[in-house]
């Protein structure tokens, strides 16, 4: 989102030339939404990890294990 806009004006003679050089200094200033980053990458990711840890504290033989991490890796398939 574009917070504001400056402009400035500068004017520069030179020996070899009889008109003088107009510059012109455009700045920006922009505002970042910090909510989209909370959104679409540190909420999947806090995901992600309380996933992988659950599938870790199952036991090995369960064959739940296997679903879950199936589903996890699908699930990062989807987000990226």
């Amino acid at each position: 989102m574009i917070a504001g806009v400056s402009v400035a004006e500068s004017q520069t003679w030179y020996d070899c030339c009889e008109t003088p050089y107009a510059r012109l200094a455009f700045s920006l200033h922009l505002r970042r939404k910090p909510l989209y980053y909370v959104l679409y990458l540190l909420v999947p990711c806090l995901v992600f990890s309380i996933l992988t840890i659950i599938t870790l504290t199952l036991q090995p033989g369960c064959s739940d294990r296997i679903g879950l991490g199936l589903f996890i890796y699908l699930f990062v398939c989807l987000i990226n």
